[in-house]
């Protein structure tokens, strides 16, 4: 992964500070963190993972997230 980036989606409401969502480390090769508050993120929240030419490589439901996310494979 060349580089990690948060975006907003229709409907959903910008952070209001910065320090509640992070992920490291950026660029990432076959891990990375997310580190956030509970409040953050809720049920219907997805992680979707880009690769350099747009395509979807990864989907996770909030449910199925966890700190650390294994791309290694990708």
């Amino acid at each position: 992964i060349d580089n990690i980036s948060i975006t907003k989606a229709t409907g959903v409401s910008d952070l209001e500070q910065s320090d509640q969502l992070t992920v490291y480390p950026n660029p990432a090769s076959d891990h990375f963190y997310i580190d956030t508050q509970k409040e953050t993120i809720d049920d219907n929240s997805v992680m979707t993972l880009y690769d350099l030419f747009g395509k979807v490589v990864m989907i996770k439901r909030a449910m199925e997230m966890e700190n650390l996310q294994d791309v290694s494979g990708l």
